[in-house]
């Protein structure tokens, strides 16, 4: 099944009809319909957090607990522990042949409604239908239609506008199942289904710790929150496959040619690397708008999303702007730190079907789309497709456009003091870009055909790694390619760079120092200055900058890495890819983080050779909290935030 109305949606620009403008308006009136129907069910992180898994929430949303504070460690987040997650990262959807008992959950036994549990004070009466949806569009799981029309907020009206946006769909065993198979199973009470066809993720970003820290010296506490829900297809462990028909059948025998030409890509779930990249943004970003005096003149925010997937990396980053603007509102010991409001967001992708997503996801939050008024209050996006490995806009219209010259197009229709100011350029550019080193047998060949310019001669038989996943056989085509045109894309004055990526062959926990001295002289190190330094285009760099590199204290061997990419239990798949490990000279791998800051000169040699970049590497310490992606790991986040603070935001 393709999702949002296939080839002729709104939401895709370049559609093969047109849409009647009476359409166009009842479906954004279906998404507004379900921002309120996941509004009443209190679908939001911290209610799941409290009422479904009885975790800690934050202390600003709870009186009765007081902050723990450090006020020796000014970059500590302890009083900040319970903000993340921001979302539910912690939940692993259900695969085939898993159950979930939902009605022993919500107190509705053998169909006799809600129990007494449920009834009491403390079970609000909107909890069965969060419970619901979380089941739904969380856990993956499948659902008694009639538990759903009982106890879901609207019940029938609320399933249409499900199946009209084409998140769920009806199944009837009686029609799809054989009677014996349907006795066995117990199901003969429960006839029609309802099945999820994507995931529903909760974000909830919190307020920013540099303007708690301003603000409780006066007093004051900041509870202001974004809620936010992101739509994106299901984890691979309940779809088992990373490319989505277009049609509703694939034939059993269809072509590699017809495979390739009826699919599309999945839209990548929302994953410990994502989290990661909005975790530690998150942390520094009052920060580095008061490094960059965004605040004189207030302008809005100007972001670059590169691989963007669902747009969370840069919808994030929009609310943060909010939070921002209405937290330095709040205090006189913060006004240093606010910008214009509206930021503007331009979202890059190979794939249609996430830049579907993305506009969808942005109007589901409030956002408005470049491409139409729709009435968002919020910001402003922008979507290309674009061809990272090609440098070049996929276009019928301007097969020879460049994804740079696209990018500053949308950003100067949008930007009102272009014509005064000249050229805009971005302030953020975002990127959480393919990053794994698929051996090319075991990858997606129908996914991974849309990239463009690459020939795939094996069988479609492994759809394990495909288009969000695979970064090519080293890892690196794709971070490669956005290391190398940032320079030409973000602001030469403040502009910065932000990528989570596995990276290769990183510096070592042997040359980790303890103090957390700078290593320094490592060929990965070298290798992103050289990008960096080169231009997509073979010039030099127009700014300069510095840069950290943050990889875990201890990176995995290959031989780790090799049995933990490879298909479970399979001698043959690890062997594959323990030889391609080899082959391409990957001897570890790292999960980690790269952000680079660009500033002025004041050296004249400097200047003249166009600008350079100096990176530094910083390994994180392991702690008990985990790693540097571990969702919860607070100590990660106070280490990134001080070392950028002390080496390219102060």
């Amino acid at each position: 099944l393709k999702l949002l109305g296939g080839v002729g949606s709104p939401f895709m620009e370049g559609a093969d009809f047109p849409r009647k403008r009476q359409q166009i308006s009842a479906e954004l009136d279906d998404i507004q319909h379900l921002n309120e129907l996941l509004a009443g069910s209190n679908y939001r992180h911290s209610t799941i957090r409290k009422y479904i898994f009885n975790l800690p929430i934050p202390s600003s949303l709870d009186e009765s607990t007081d902050s723990e504070r450090n006020e020796n460690d000014v970059f500590s987040l302890e009083h900040c522990k319970y903000d993340y997650p921001m979302g539910p990262v912690y939940i692993r959807p259900l695969a085939a042949g898993q159950g979930f008992d939902l009605r022993k959950m919500i107190g509705d036994i053998d169909n006799g409604g809600i129990n007494s549990a449920c009834d009491n004070a403390s079970n609000p009466t909107w909890l069965p239908s969060l419970q619901s949806l979380a089941t739904l569009f969380l856990l993956a799981s499948s659902i008694p239609k009639c538990v759903f029309l009982r106890h879901v907020i609207g019940g029938q009206d609320s399933l249409n506008l499900l199946l009209r946006l084409g998140v769920v769909y009806v199944f009837d065993i009686t029609k799809e199942l054989n009677e014996d198979f349907i006795r066995n199973g117990g199901f003969e009470g429960d006839t029609e289904w309802i099945v999820p066809l994507v995931h529903l993720f909760p974000l909830e970003v919190p307020p920013l710790p540099q303007l708690i820290d301003n603000n409780n010296t006066n007093g004051t506490k900041m509870k202001k929150r974004q809620n936010l829900v992101f739509m994106t297809d299901l984890h691979p462990n309940a779809l088992q496959m990373t490319s989505i028909p277009t049609t509703t059948v694939m034939p059993l025998n269809a072509t590699k040619s017809t495979i390739e030409s009826e699919t599309e890509g999945a839209v990548m779930y929302i994953g410990p690397d994502s989290m990661a990249l909005v975790h530690h943004l998150h942390a520094s970003f009052a920060e580095y708008v008061q490094s960059a005096s965004h605040n004189t003149p207030r302008e809005p925010m100007k972001i670059l999303d590169v691989c963007t997937g669902s747009g969370v990396q840069a919808l994030s980053l929009m609310a943060m702007c909010d939070l921002l603007n209405w937290q330095s509102d709040g205090g006189s010991e913060s006004r240093g730190t606010s910008i214009g409001p509206n930021a503007m967001a331009v979202a890059l992708d190979v794939n249609d079907r996430a830049l579907r997503f993305t506009n969808f996801n942005a109007l589901l939050n409030g956002f408005s789309l470049l491409s139409d008024s729709n009435g968002g209050t919020r910001g402003t996006i922008a979507t290309i497709k674009a061809d990272l490995l090609s440098g070049k806009v996929l276009s019928e219209h301007d097969p020879e456009l460049t994804i740079v010259d696209a990018a500053l197009n949308n950003l100067q229709v949008s930007d009102q003091l272009s014509i005064s100011l000249g050229q805009p350029k971005f302030d953020v550019i975002l990127a959480n870009p393919p990053f794994i080193p698929v051996p090319p047998s075991v990858s997606d060949v129908a996914a991974l055909s849309l990239r463009e310019g690459k020939s795939w001669d094996v069988d479609f038989n492994s759809p394990r790694y495909g288009l969000f996943s695979s970064g090519g056989a080293s890892g690196e085509d794709c971070l490669q390619a956005i290391v190398e045109m940032a320079p030409m894309l973000l602001d030469d004055e403040n502009g910065l760079l932000a990528i989570v990526s596995e990276f290769m062959n990183p510096p070592s926990s042997l040359q980790y120092d303890p103090h957390f001295a700078i290593n320094r002289g490592y060929s990965l190190i070298e290798k992103l200055e050289h990008l960096w330094n080169s231009g997509n285009d073979g010039t030099a760099a127009a700014s300069s900058a510095d840069g950290i590199l943050f990889t875990n204290e201890f990176p995995l061997s290959s031989e780790t890495y090799a049995g933990r990419r490879a298909v479970p239990n399979d001698e043959n798949d690890l062997k594959r890819w323990s030889e391609h490990l080899i082959s391409c000279e990957i001897h570890s791998v790292s999960p980690g983080l790269l952000f680079v800051k660009c500033h002025s000169t004041q050296d004249p040699m400097e200047e003249k050779r166009g600008g350079i970049i100096t990176l530094k590497h910083f390994c994180v310490p392991k702690s008990t909290l985990g790693s540097i992606w571990t969702p919860h790991n607070h100590h990660a986040l106070s280490f990134t935030r001080q070392m950028l603070w002390q080496n390219i935001l102060h």
